[in-house]
């Protein structure tokens, strides 16, 4: 098996994740389905704006583009007419995504065949946030009745709830 940067990250665990997710992070792929989009309160909607996250939508569409190779991995999700792309690499024992001015420092696990993500270190337009104030990511993936199942929710020091998105996508 050709090992992309996901595959390196995780050394051997990677033949540990289900197959479905194996199959979600190897060269390149389509998912698609129906997701909830959720945000925060009226200071939280501003700043999600501004960094350019998808709005709101109790019933969104969602195509996600994958492509995974030796050195990098990149996702476009388009949640109807709002595209978000994220661009991962290898940085030492971590992998690191850039998504628009956000920068994370990531270190991923396998649990109870759950793909965990787990911030490390955080940063916004070239500054390095402070752990104190850094952003609070619980996100992971899973197979669930034959389906790509994925929950990402980003909660903010003091103001709660920035966004979160969920849902079953297909693998195409």
């Amino acid at each position: 098996m050709h090992k992309n940067i996901l595959h390196k990250h995780l050394g051997e665990s990677f033949k540990n994740l289900p197959p479905l997710l194996q199959q979600a992070h190897s060269g390149d792929i389509h998912l698609h389905g129906s997701v909830v989009v959720k945000r925060g309160n009226l200071l939280a909607n501003l700043i999600a704006n501004i960094i350019k996250m998808p709005p709101a939508n109790s019933n969104c569409n969602l195509d996600v583009y994958g492509s995974h190779n030796e050195d990098v991995m990149k996702w476009q999700r388009h949640f109807e007419n709002h595209v978000m792309e994220s661009t991962f690499r290898l940085q030492g024992d971590y992998l690191t995504e850039s998504l628009g001015p956000i920068n994370l420092l990531l270190k991923l696990s396998i649990i109870n065949n759950k793909l965990i993500y787990n911030v490390e270190q955080s940063s916004i337009f070239g500054i390095t946030i402070p752990k104190p104030f850094q952003p609070k990511l619980t996100a992971f993936e899973m197979e669930y009745n034959g389906l790509y199942r994925f929950h990402v929710s980003i909660n903010l020091p003091i103001i709660g709830l920035l966004i979160g998105y969920n849902g079953d996508l297909h693998i195409t």
